[in-house]
């Protein structure tokens, strides 16, 4: 705002310098006063819609990381539920083949062959492919979390590209301050020469491009 402030100072001062031939018709420090409100007006728009559009993707990115994590999250829950799920069912498979071997101990049966020892072994397959089954589902499901905590992340990378664009289309403090005083030649040279002719252009137009320099030189101190 000192910036702008110190741009309408030296459009100010430019116009009383040149009031002797400006008020009497009113023409030119009426259009000026009125292409700089504009000019201002068009910044502070610009500014404005710039600073919304980095909200926004701010937002977004905050969203899209908070998600993420609550994907990574919940898979490493499914994986440690998975873990456990598989360690009971091995203890309920060692308990079941403890019973089946006293049971075949008591009844007398030969274990090195036979059926007794066919039954031990369809027993110890079908109890350890729901092991395996445990373990398989488990790793999908935990898979499909962080294949979505991937995506959640990509999304994540593209609202930060969001944001240093909206905040790279951000105006300048210098292109206001170029605009106003664009504003002060554009005005004089076109009402210049109805006012005093073509001396009146070259005129304003080094008394503009006086307040221009003027206004680089505040923001370069």
């Amino acid at each position: 705002m000192a910036i702008v402030m110190s741009a309408l100072a030296a459009t100010a001062s430019w116009v009383a310098a040149n009031a002797s031939w400006l008020v009497p018709t009113g023409i030119v420090v009426g259009a000026i006063g009125s292409g700089t409100a504009t000019a201002i007006t068009a910044h502070q728009q610009q500014a404005q819609q710039a600073q919304t559009a980095a909200d926004n993707a701010r937002m977004q990115q905050q969203q899209m990381e908070y998600n993420k994590r609550m994907e990574e999250r919940e898979a490493a829950s499914v994986e440690a539920e998975t873990a456990e799920n598989v360690r009971r069912q091995r203890m309920e498979s060692a308990m079941l083949r403890s019973s089946q071997l006293a049971l075949l101990g008591k009844s007398g049966a030969a274990m090195a062959s036979g059926s007794p020892l066919a039954v031990l072994g369809a027993t110890a397959l079908s109890e350890e492919q729901k092991a395996q089954d445990l373990h398989y589902s488990g790793a999908r499901t935990a898979a499909a979390h962080r294949a979505q905590a991937a995506s959640y992340g990509y999304g994540s990378a593209i609202a930060r590209q969001n944001i240093k664009a909206a905040n790279a289309s951000k105006p300048s403090s210098l292109s206001l301050v170029g605009n106003i005083a664009g504003t002060v030649v554009n005005t004089a040279a076109n009402t210049g020469s109805y006012i005093k002719g073509g001396q009146a252009v070259s005129k304003a137009a080094n008394k503009a491009a006086g307040a221009l320099n003027a206004a680089s030189n505040w923001l370069k101190a």
